[in-house]
């Protein structure tokens, strides 16, 4: 793999990254007290909505509206489950049962951390360069969102709470190491278009059986943050994320979610004039550390 197209996809996958960092806030309008949707409502209108704006940009770019085969089909399914449905059904479950902080710690940070288990339980050849950088990014992802401070430790939530959001950084990456297949050949755009589709299909049946617990969304504001989320941190963010797929080492297109909160905190206090300690500075410090042996492990592989 070329230097330049490395760089293109880190450059992508910052990219998604920055835009996923608006989805706490979002959903905390949206899935907070009182809320204006259920979380179930929420998957469906968010990928259904993504998926016909990809479609339709994909016609106008004059590119493939349909799989090109049914081993590309097979692919799309299995990433729509693991990478976009099941993911997103965890998380959202899970946020209304902890801090968005707690959240945003396993979904952004996690899969790095989880992504390297998974390959020393597979025996796959893992460097210490890649164990130091997801390690170093995890410690910095703490520090940028307050879990690690003076005063101790901050991981709240119920325990229900904390094993879904886990459990949905656990998805992302084995959706994740489908979605890089998927991505290599073909209309990207399609792919992924054809990925959210299935996932709002998936949920239709959740819907039926969850009928009780829906929460139809009726205030304009909402649909509008509804919307904002369909476009920013789903439309254009998965496309860039699967451009950064076809470029980047899972680990590594991973590992750069670490970046996710650190948008998130500089966002809060330029925008919502939230305080900036030096604790988080220090903690986006050590994220750009992380990310620096990351690139450095990508040039010696060059």
């Amino acid at each position: 793999m070329s230097e330049s197209s490395t760089t293109k996809g880190i450059l992508l996958a910052v990219l998604s990254c920055l835009l996923w960092g608006s989805v706490f806030i979002f959903a905390r309008f949206l899935l907070g007290s009182p809320s204006k949707i259920d979380p179930y409502s929420l998957v469906f209108f968010r990928f259904s909505t993504a998926s016909v704006m990809l479609l339709l940009y994909a016609r106008y770019k004059k590119q493939p509206l349909l799989p090109s085969s049914w081993k590309q089909f097979y692919g799309m399914i299995k990433t729509g489950i693991f990478l976009y449905w099941l993911m997103s059904m965890l998380f959202f479950i899970g946020q209304r049962n902890v801090t968005a902080m707690t959240a945003s710690l396993f979904i952004e940070s996690g899969p790095a951390i989880i992504l390297i288990i998974w390959k020393i339980i597979s025996r796959q050849k893992t460097t210490k360069i890649e164990i130091i950088a997801c390690v170093i990014g995890f410690i910095g992802s703490m520090l940028v969102l307050n879990i690690i401070s003076p005063n101790g430790l901050h991981l709240t939530g119920n325990p229900w709470g904390i094993l879904c959001v886990f459990l949905s950084a656990v998805s992302w990456v084995i959706g994740g190491y489908h979605g890089k297949d998927l991505m290599r050949g073909g209309s990207r755009i399609t792919a992924v278009a054809w990925c959210m589709l299935i996932c709002a299909l998936l949920d239709l049946p959740v819907l039926a059986v969850m009928h009780k617990s829906l929460i139809f969304p009726t205030a304009p504001s909402t649909w509008a943050a509804i919307l904002g989320m369909a476009i920013f941190p789903t439309s254009i963010a998965f496309v860039a994320w699967g451009e950064a797929m076809a470029r980047l080492p899972l680990w590594q297109l991973n590992l750069t979610q670490n970046l996710t909160p650190v948008f998130t905190l500089v966002g809060s206090y330029f925008i919502l004039h939230e305080p900036l300690t030096a604790w988080n500075v220090l903690g986006i410090a050590i994220v750009l550390g992380g990310l620096s042996a990351a690139a450095l492990k990508s040039k010696k592989t060059s």
